[in-house]
């Protein structure tokens, strides 16, 4: 008769639960079980019958909700399985069972150092396997870094040309005011951008870290057989407390992204802005004014103004003398905008699961720094080499009992257990990610709205200040904006 020895590890909180230590009169002298659970009496009746002999060994741990409980119990399985060679006589087959995070210790046990004996396989009901995925920190941080130095260097040649322009025009305050903000920018920046480096070494190291402790990558060729119910109680609400985590990370990879653009615009609008006011008192930047009026902003804000009814609508010309103050506005609100929904909803996308975590109510970081270095989700599937078996079990909720906690007493899936462990093979799934093109494409239309809402903020405020800025009788005056035409002679 085949012999096969099977782990039983259980979950989060369920240090005493029925289904693995099986019995209410506890064990023998010599840590056996008494009596069977109504779970392993059923697989053993069953593998009985496909004449394969079942022995069990129950694996207990912490049952703890935290991460370093999950090692430390993922850790002594494995040491545990090390030694069965030596302890005991080897069986035709090695299984180890995982209910809930029993899997996930599982998992961990298997990856976290090459065991000496491999198992054969893993079977898991209902397991949320947690992953640490790093976030692009590193790529955000030289991106932001060099954004504000290119955005550094804008600066200092606007205030330059202003101060040209102002030591031009016998106005020594604005002169000094110019190269006060050039030297204060200069400085500022500096110390911004060791601050960044330093917090983003911070977290690359953390996430190095949290890697190799938690979500080390496989190193092992031991199949899966992951079951999971379908709308899983536990699986439910792990999602829905991670909602507010996904929208705060949202918000700030959308205040990165779209600040790129939004600097790269203010930059370009800064340095015209500059060439335009330096234009009558520095040789040559008038005649590049003139072109970049003529040819290039004044035709495309000019198409763009034709939509604004009325005769009081601005022209091409005059919207292109009030671009440089509509971006900034647009651009300083949409950041400030940003900023304040990310403060706002950070404190709950951070702290939230941390704290219900400490409360025994939902999985989170142990600290909140590992949630901004990594994307800490949960996946169905243990490993490339895992087939994914999904099951509806309405049975249980007639029964007022959770699907999570029934996987054990289904009927119909102990069966499919018993016929797999007589007669082991997988066949690895390729399950479609639709949840996670689905966010994806949240975030996509979210950070295509906002973008899309500058360019018409910036629009509606150039609109704006070019018609507060005419006289009376309609038109501009010519002394409140530079204008475009090269000179008669001369430079």
């Amino acid at each position: 008769m085949k012999k096969i020895k099977t782990i039983l590890v259980h979950g989060t909180f369920a240090r005493h639960a029925a289904w693995d230590n099986c019995a209410e009169e506890g064990f023998d002298e010599n840590g056996h079980p008494q009596k069977d659970s109504v779970f392993v009496g059923q697989l053993r009746k069953r593998l009985a019958e496909r004449d394969v002999e079942l022995m069990v060994e129950p694996f207990h741990w912490s049952g703890e909700n935290s991460h370093q409980a999950r090692r430390e119990a993922a850790l002594k399985l494995n040491e545990r399985i090390n030694t069965l060679e030596d302890q005991d006589a080897r069986p035709d087959g090695l299984f180890v069972i995982g209910h809930s995070h029993g899997g996930t210790v599982a998992r961990l046990a298997i990856n976290l150092d090459p065991t000496d004996i491999d198992p054969d396989g893993v079977i898991t009901f209902g397991s949320p396997f947690v992953r640490f995925e790093p976030r692009p920190i590193r790529k955000l941080m030289t991106a932001l870094v060099w954004v504000m130095r290119v955005a550094l260097l804008a600066g200092i040649l606007a205030a330059g040309v202003l101060a040209l322009a102002s030591l031009g025009g016998d106005n020594q305050a604005a002169a000094i005011a110019a190269g006060g903000f050039a030297l204060g920018g200069l400085v500022f920046a500096i110390f911004i951008d060791r601050a960044i480096r330093r917090f983003r070494e911070a977290m690359v190291e953390t996430q190095a870290e949290l890697t190799e402790q938690f979500d080390p990558p496989g190193r092992s060729k031991t199949k899966y057989l992951n079951y999971h119910a379908r709308f899983d109680e536990a699986g439910v609400l792990l999602r829905f407390w991670s909602t507010p985590t996904w929208v705060f990370h949202t918000l700030i990879s959308t205040l990165v992204n779209t600040s790129f653009l939004i600097v790269l615009t203010g930059v370009a609008a800064l340095i015209y802005f500059a060439l335009a006011f330096g234009g009558p008192y520095v040789p040559g930047l008038n005649l590049v004014v003139a072109w970049l009026g003529q040819n290039v902003v004044e035709p495309i804000l000019g198409s763009a103004s034709s939509v604004i009814e009325g005769p009081a609508a601005p022209t091409g010309l005059e919207m292109a003398r009030w671009l440089p103050a509509g971006v900034l506005v647009a651009g300083v609100g949409t950041i400030i905008a940003l900023t304040v929904a990310a403060l706002v909803v950070g404190p709950i996308g951070v702290f939230l699961p941390w704290f219900l975590r400490k409360q025994n109510i939902a999985f989170g970081g142990e600290k909140p720094s590992w949630s901004i270095a990594s994307d800490i989700n949960v996946d169905r599937m243990a490993s490339d080499n895992a087939e994914l078996r999904f099951c509806f079990m309405p049975r249980a909720w007639m029964r007022g009992q959770w699907q999570h906690n029934y996987y054990y007493q289904d009927p119909k899936v102990v069966d499919e257990v018993a016929q797999r462990l007589a007669h082991w093979d997988i066949r690895p799934s390729r399950p479609w990610n639709l949840e996670g093109w689905l966010l994806w494409f949240i975030r996509f239309l979210f950070q295509a709205f906002i973008v899309v809402s500058f360019v018409l903020i910036a629009f509606a405020m150039t609109s704006v200040f070019a018609e507060g800025a005419r006289d009376p009788s309609g038109s501009a005056p010519a002394e409140q904006a530079p204008t475009y035409e090269a000179p008669a002679s001369g430079g």
